[in-house]
């Protein structure tokens, strides 16, 4: 229905299209039809970017959102790693969804910690073009250095102390 639409990224319960902006109401119709035919809600959202590794590993930039200044403050502080600004006494953010290899803020147990400087150095090259060799000399925090590795039930260590 939508000859100009490049499918970006597929998943089992989702999926991601370039549509071109004069196709924006064609593509409402077609999912309002889909949504007739199969009883089912379909969820849209706009982004700036995408730098997509796989359908797993993404960092998504959503489209640039106004707020006031108090709710600026608030989403900072959950969210200190989105892009922002002020123009002319308007704020602006700009919400971002790293998923995989690109996540770094508020993992979970599960998900692997090692070497977070990295994730955080690609982010920022990416989304705010601030070289990897700069986010990586000026961390801080030691444990974004760090790697993690897991042992099974039975191990030894050994150490040289000499010397």
């Amino acid at each position: 229905a939508i000859p100009e639409a490049v499918p970006i990224m597929q998943n089992t319960d989702g999926l991601e299209t370039m549509i071109p902006e004069n196709a924006y109401d064609k593509y409402m119709e077609v999912c309002k039809q889909w949504e007739e035919i199969t009883k089912l809600s379909l969820e849209h959202d706009q982004y700036d970017r995408i730098f997509l590794g796989d359908v797993n590993n993404y960092i998504a930039l959503f489209t640039e959102k106004e707020c006031s200044q108090e709710e600026l403050s608030k989403i900072l502080i959950a969210n200190p790693h989105f892009p922002h600004r002020e123009d002319n006494g308007k704020f602006y953010y700009q919400p971002v969804k790293c998923k995989g290899r690109f996540e770094f803020v508020d993992l979970p147990l599960h998900k692997n910690k090692s070497f977070l400087i990295i994730r955080k150095a690609i982010y920022n090259n990416l989304v705010f073009n601030t070289p990897v060799e700069e986010t990586i000399n000026n961390c801080k925090d030691i444990f974004d250095f760090w790697s993690y590795c897991y042992f099974a039930i039975h191990f030894t260590i050994h150490c040289n102390t000499a010397g």
